[in-house]
């Protein structure tokens, strides 16, 4: 314990630098219109999949990181850990199951998490987040996600509600 507490205060002397790995989730929440598609629109046997239109969400990753004295040059990844979607006005019994893709500016759209055999009657999907580093696309100003489904029946028109978040780690010495 003396060699841990003696360490700690030169570390905080500014003698001696630990190098640690620190934490911290960056939540983010988005609601958007659900899929406009004609009532009078023929399902195909089987279904069909379908694609909401793109939603941007602005990162604002600097000043997060600013607020608690980081840099970006700190971060060692991050990776997206809740991925939440909500519906209001009716459940999901339309969809049977559901991908999410993250893009941003100059970057390729990756798949970032999904769920499959969604039960009925639900109002709410967590998804299952795919390990990606995703890094390059938080550091952006705006991520854009589109979410994919294969529908069974038409929806109303619903309104999503997202609530999403992600683990940053970084190495601060």
């Amino acid at each position: 314990f003396q060699i841990i507490a003696a360490l700690l205060l030169l570390n905080s002397c500014g003698k001696i630098k630990i190098p640690f790995n620190v934490s911290m989730e960056l939540p983010y929440s988005k609601d958007f219109a659900g899929p406009m598609l004609d009532s009078a629109t023929h399902l195909p046997p089987g279904g069909f999949k379908f694609a909401t239109p793109v939603q941007a969400i602005a990162t604002d990753v600097q000043a997060k990181l600013e607020e608690k004295n980081m840099t970006t040059s700190q971060i060692s990844n991050i990776k997206l850990t809740s991925y939440v979607q909500k519906i209001s006005g009716e459940n999901f019994d339309f969809v049977d199951s559901v991908r999410i893709f993250i893009s941003a500016a100059g970057l390729p759209e990756v798949s970032a998490a999904s769920q499959t055999d969604i039960p009925k009657g639900n109002t709410e999907i967590n998804m299952v987040c795919n390990p990606e580093d995703l890094k390059a696309y938080l550091l952006k100003d705006s991520i854009y996600i589109r979410m994919e489904g294969h529908f069974n029946k038409i929806p109303k028109l619903s309104t999503f509600h997202t609530d999403l978040s992600f683990k940053v780690t970084a190495h601060l010495t």
